[in-house]
């Protein structure tokens, strides 16, 4: 059974730190609709789910995805990767 914390969603600093960009980053990949997380309903905080993520980063280290400004692949809010 796995614990808890690595059930959770992740808020923006813990992505962040997974996929080794900045928290603006992410807040302009969801501005530009390329990497949007959902929103925990009473407080707003960007939720993260650990699985996309992990997944991101995959294609992130291979090279494999779309390209954005700063080099790094595109990913829809749902579906699978698209490439620009």
């Amino acid at each position: 059974m796995a614990s808890k914390k690595l059930e959770r969603p992740l808020r923006i600093a813990e992505a962040a730190k997974l996929l080794g960009v900045s928290q603006p980053t992410l807040r302009r990949w969801e501005a530009i609709g390329k990497f949007v997380p959902r929103r925990h309903p009473m407080n707003g905080y960007r939720l993260y789910d650990r699985d996309r993520v992990i997944k991101l980063r995959d294609e992130i280290m291979t090279g494999a995805g779309g390209v954005m400004g700063d080099s790094r692949p595109a990913m829809a809010t749902s579906g699978p990767l698209t490439s620009e």
